[in-house]
């Protein structure tokens, strides 16, 4: 594969879990009861599965991969931050921990769209 298919396969893969997490947040501020969203319980269980020590699909382990050693503040692992989604937990720490992948996921696809377009 060219470095571009690399890199164009990077990008999509980090667009789409962005995409998610943005779902989720904007589902936690402005649902009544947001454990009824499917986009949270998906990213629940992809939380859950990227915080254990074997992801069991390639999109986890994309995840695992993207925070290994990012640090979420209160919330201490993404698994924690996945079974926090699962308790319905709305508190200000959930939040931020799902404000800081969003910025993460944002930083790395404006990484790759540059690699895209300023590649040698």
């Amino acid at each position: 594969m060219s470095d571009i298919g690399v890199i164009s396969g990077r990008y999509a893969s980090i667009e789409e879990l962005a995409r998610l997490v943005d779902a989720a947040i904007l589902a936690l501020n402005t649902q009544k009861d947001p454990l009824n969203a499917p986009v949270l319980k998906e990213l629940s269980m992809l939380l859950l599965d990227a915080g254990s020590r074997k992801p069991s699909n390639l999109r986890a382990l994309r995840l695992a991969t993207l925070l290994h050693d990012y640090p979420l503040k209160e919330i201490e692992t993404v698994e924690s931050l996945g079974r926090a989604l699962v308790q319905n937990a709305r508190d200000k720490s959930v939040k931020e921990g799902l404000d800081r992948i969003a910025a993460l996921l944002e930083h790395e696809r404006a990484q790759a769209a540059d690699r895209l377009r300023y590649r040698p």
